[in-house]
């Protein structure tokens, strides 16, 4: 493999640790916010719950873009229509995230709990 497939191979991999973060921030959000409807008063109940839906909307972007990276044009197709289904949403983002940490850590690279260290692999690039 010459110095110019590795480059490429590593901007790949850094364009899918940027997309698997972006997601699992994504994600978090969407928890914290869900899990604080539950914790919050009545009042201010309505608001956080309008809260959740542009964080699912983003959530399925994110999905899109990463699974589109990974499966290319037809798998991001079956992924994302498959992410606007409750609960198989959830399936979908272990399936697409699971994916992405294996072929960043293919390279050599730790994943944690909001992905890969986008600095280190720019480094390595």
């Amino acid at each position: 493999m010459n110095n110019n497939e590795t480059e490429i191979n590593m901007s790949y991999v850094l364009q899918i640790a940027k997309r698997q973060q972006a997601l699992l921030i994504a994600f978090m959000l969407y928890i914290l916010t869900a899990g604080g409807s539950a914790a919050v008063s009545p009042e201010i109940k309505p608001l956080v719950q309008l809260l959740i839906l542009p964080i699912m909307v983003l959530i399925i972007i994110f999905t899109a873009r990463l699974s589109y990276k990974i499966f290319g044009k037809v798998g991001a197709t079956i992924f994302t229509i498959l992410s606007i289904i409750p609960l198989i949403n959830l399936i979908v983002i272990l399936i697409v995230n699971s994916k992405a940490s294996k072929i960043i850590k293919s390279k050599g690279f730790r994943v944690g709990l909001a992905g890969a260290n986008v600095k280190e692999i720019k480094k390595a690039i």
